[in-house]
């Protein structure tokens, strides 16, 4: 039978508001530097307890606000890892059921505001690594539901997949290294289940993400590697030009590095043709968040005090500006696409919201932006607003957050009143 929310289990999860210690600032999605944290006043078995009650009533009534709640209660981030390596051990053995929701746990959490920095759950993963060849014994697939809670977490966060590159390390400190083709295996399992998850094309850019060939797992023998790719369904990160960062080594350029260091339009569209074959929704939605949270960084969110206050006249000039420049490489790629321009705006909602949090009037200038610009057409707005699947999603989290931020704008385009762009000819 299923636990009522707010049950005495989930109560005992949880510290008392009397007890738990207050977190030191940090920057959004980033764990606190250790120096500035005190020790967690738990001691292990007390925390043990605590993690494995709170993912016990997650399992029974699977209600991920209430997990980020005992993180937010417990307020350690010694805590928040030792839940991550928790969830992890508990998932990998778990039954195929029970996997399915520690892969939406994951999915829902990690670089999520209240949930776990993809720092911490990279250093879960890497602390776990080393007792992944003794459970595939027992579970000759583990490394497959490892994949998955990877993937699921690069989801959302991309840097994740970065972890597949310290595997090898990681298995080195095992008694039993599990071979030398474990390693390849993992992020095989990994890219597989971020295909079967989305797509193809959500595959090819977490590889890209990864910034090495998939080769350099065995670069002695990439017939292997070839085989291992068909087998598990992925051949197309042997024909897909290698992750474009390790191409050329510290100088190579990811959609990432190109947008950082104000690369021309010309040199993003050449990119893309090089290293993305699907132009689809994850794509679109990419390159979207990369905009919006490059472009913030360097005009109106520059620093900590700029994201809590409205920005200067010449900060919202520049970023202005810099939008006119950028939004003409997203009509290139949603151009007369309704389904396109919807991911664009929900996109730039989950960037505003949830990895910037949501600085004053920022999705507002962006949705006006949009708009202005002609990127985003005003049917597309009216169909984000009254949307209930697309926007709300997991992947797209802060929609009730944006509703407030794009009343303005919404309110304008049902009264007919929006005005013409100054700049407009």
């Amino acid at each position: 039978m299923l636990l009522p929310k707010q049950s005495s289990l989930l109560k005992s999860a949880k510290l008392s508001k009397s007890t738990s210690p207050t977190p030191a600032a940090s920057s959004p999605g980033a764990g606190p530097a250790a120096e500035d944290v005190a020790p967690c006043k738990f001691t292990k078995e007390v925390l043990d307890r605590k993690i494995n009650g709170c993912l016990d009533e997650y399992l029974s009534i699977v209600d991920l606000n209430e997990v980020k709640e005992s993180i937010k209660e417990w307020g350690h981030p010694d805590a928040t890892k030792e839940f991550a390596l928790a969830a992890i051990k508990k998932g990998a053995e778990a039954s195929e059921k029970h996997r399915t929701l520690f892969v939406k746990l994951f999915a829902t959490t990690v670089g999520i505001e209240g949930g776990v920095p993809a720092a911490t759950f990279m250093e879960a993963v890497a602390s776990f690594l080393p007792s992944l060849p003794d459970l595939m014994y027992d579970a000759p697939r583990a490394h497959e539901y490892i994949g998955a809670f990877i993937a699921a977490a690069a989801t959302v966060a991309p840097e994740v997949i970065t972890v597949l590159l310290k595997v090898e390390v990681a298995l080195k400190t095992a008694d039993d290294d599990g071979g030398p083709e474990l390693p390849l295996k993992l992020a095989l399992a990994t890219f597989a289940a971020a295909k079967a998850a989305s797509s193809e094309a959500k595959m090819l850019e977490l590889y890209a993400s990864m910034g090495a060939p998939i080769t350099s797992f065995m670069p002695d023998d990439k017939d292997r590697v070839g085989d291992l790719c068909d087998r598990a369904g992925v051949k197309a990160l042997m024909d897909a030009p290698a992750a474009a960062a390790a191409a050329g080594g510290s100088g190579a350029d990811t959609l990432e590095s190109l947008l950082a260091a104000d690369a021309s339009n010309d040199q993003i569209f050449e990119w893309v043709d090089a290293n993305v074959k699907a132009r689809d929704a994850d794509f679109v939605a990419r390159l979207t968040e990369l905009i919006v949270l490059e472009t913030s960084k360097k005009t109106t969110c520059a620093t900590a005090e700029d994201m809590q206050k409205p920005p200067t006249v010449e900060k919202e000039a520049a970023e202005t500006e810099a939008v006119k420049n950028r939004s003409k490489a997203l009509k290139v790629y949603t151009d007369g696409n309704d389904e396109l321009q919807l991911h664009t705006l929900c996109a730039v909602q989950a960037a505003a919201v949830s990895k910037l949090k949501n600085p004053p009037g920022l999705l507002g200038r962006w949705f006006n932006h949009l708009y202005d610009m002609d990127v985003v057409l005003e049917d597309v707005f009216k169909t984000w607003e009254g949307d209930d699947k697309v926007s709300t999603s997991a992947k797209y989290p802060g929609k009730v957050l944006a509703l407030t931020g794009a009343n303005d704008l919404m309110d304008r385009l049902k009264n007919g009143a929006v005005e013409e762009d100054p700049g407009a000819e």
